[in-house]
C-alpha cells in the first residue's frame, strides 16, 4: 500500500508500506510484520509523466478541432463553389 507519511519538520513523503501476517504453528495469527520504502522519487517521476500526458492531451485535442474546422471549412466551401456554378449556369441561360 502507497502511503503518505506527514514527517517531523510538516513535510510530506511517500512511502511503499509492506506488510504480511506471520502465524503460529497452529495456523493462527500471531504478529504483523512490515517496513516501509521510500518511493518520493518515483511519485515525483510519476507526477512529470502525468503532467507531460496533460499537455499531450490538450495539444491532441486543439488538432483535432482544428482538423475537425478544417473539414467543416472544405465542406463549406464545396457547397458554395456549388451554389456559385449554379448562379452561372443560370445567367448563362438567361442571355
Amino acid at each position: 500500500m502507497e502511503l503518505r507519511f506527514r514527517r517531523s519538520d510538516g513535510s510530506y513523503r511517500w512511502v511503499l508500506c509492506h506488510t504480511r501476517l506471520k502465524l503460529d504453528k497452529d495456523g493462527a495469527p500471531a504478529a504483523l510484520v512490515g517496513g516501509l520504502v521510500d518511493i518520493e522519487a518515483r511519485k515525483e517521476v510519476e507526477a512529470q509523466e502525468m503532467d507531460r500526458l496533460a499537455t499531450l492531451e490538450r495539444f491532441q485535442q486543439l488538432t483535432v478541432g482544428r482538423e475537425l474546422k478544417m473539414v467543416e471549412l472544405k465542406k463549406e466551401i464545396g457547397r458554395l463553389r456549388s451554389l456559385v456554378h449554379q448562379d452561372g449556369d443560370q445567367d448563362g441561360e438567361e442571355q
